[in-house]
């Protein structure tokens, strides 16, 4: 399995702990980060819809991109345990999960069109949007890792930032001299309705709250004992669910 998905489920996996803390404040997060990302347009310039096989070979492209950050990048995970390869392998564990997760955002984004005859679209800065992107992140760094319902697990959630952060840098060295829609001249065509909707209904047909407390429980064993007391909560809520599911 990739190290770009291997590195996307560990972020996910302690991003799913936070979200039970306060799910509420990263909805409304999310909401507001994808309507300031999108928004950034080059005023006045359209580009070519892409077809799907377009954004399909730049999609490739971009993932043996982060692939190879994601290799440099994984050092990071050190801090939190001492045994960086068996978190891996903890989280390897759910790639069926993670898959399913990521083929129902491609299947219901609807960003892209059967030929390259598509219809002219606002053309995004797509450099500009990574640059806000980190700016918002780096805003809400310190206000997130001051929370004090994250306290216990504050240098989880700080590792996973920065490895983040690290991939993000490396990828953009990779495109100084252009990225791949940019070189095809074409671009997905990306809504904030359309991606708040379909995150939401992938997240809904997922089991977040079963596969978190597994994971919770394979993360402490891998070394990341800061976890150690949220597993038995996360357990507790996922059998909660289910219960209420069989009735």
């Amino acid at each position: 399995m990739s190290t770009f998905r291997t590195s996307l489920k560990v972020l996910t996996v302690f991003s799913l702990l936070f979200l039970q803390i306060n799910a509420d404040a990263i909805d409304k997060s999310v909401k507001q980060g994808l309507s300031d990302i999108l928004d950034i347009k080059i005023p006045g310039v359209t580009v070519r819809q892409c077809s799907c096989d377009e954004q399909n070979m730049c999609t490739e492209e971009i993932k043996n991109q982060v692939f190879d950050c994601a290799d440099t990048c994984w050092s990071k995970f050190e801090k939190i345990t001492k045994d960086p390869k068996e978190l891996k392998e903890c989280i390897d564990s759910k790639e069926v999960v993670f898959n399913n997760f990521v083929g129902c955002i491609q299947k219901n984004l609807h960003a892209c069109v059967p030929g390259k005859d598509g219809p002219q679209i606002d053309k995004h800065d797509i450099l500009k949007m990574f640059n806000v992107a980190e700016q918002k992140i780096v805003s809400q760094r310190e206000s997130i890792l001051n929370n004090p319902a994250v306290k216990p697990v504050r240098s989880i959630i700080e590792t996973t930032l920065d490895f983040g952060a690290c991939v993000k840098q490396c990828f953009l060295k990779k495109n100084t001299k252009g990225f791949c829609f940019d070189r095809i001249n074409c671009q997905p065509l990306i809504t904030e309705k359309r991606a708040s909707a379909t995150l939401k209904k992938c997240i809904r047909g997922l089991d977040w709250k079963k596969e978190a407390a597994s994971l919770c429980d394979c993360s402490v064993k891998a070394g990341v004992t800061q976890l150690e007391k949220y597993c038995p909560m996360l357990k507790l809520i996922s059998q909660s669910k289910r219960s209420r599911n069989k009735n």
